[in-house]
């Protein structure tokens, strides 16, 4: 049986926490933190949840980053 999106999503993070991987741990702790979030709001949240989840947070971090971008702020926007 394989593990479900949140589960990678936690194995990896602990992964990131031993390799201090600074960030990629910053960016499994925010996915894993949305994931949480809809899961108390939800109760439970499915494998397509999940991927809704991660297609959101995606599209906000390329949002941001050029919006940096476009306000001169380029070292902000690679770290996005």
């Amino acid at each position: 049986m394989s593990q479900s999106l949140s589960e990678q999503i936690t194995s990896a993070l602990k992964d990131a926490m031993r390799a201090k991987d600074k960030e990629r741990l910053r960016a499994l702790r925010m996915v894993r933190a949305a994931f949480i979030e809809v899961e108390k709001q939800a109760g439970t949240t499915d494998e397509a949840g999940y991927l809704a989840i991660l297609r959101r947070l995606r599209k906000q971090r390329v949002d941001a980053a050029e919006q940096y971008r476009k306000g001169g702020r380029p070292e902000l926007a690679d770290d996005e």
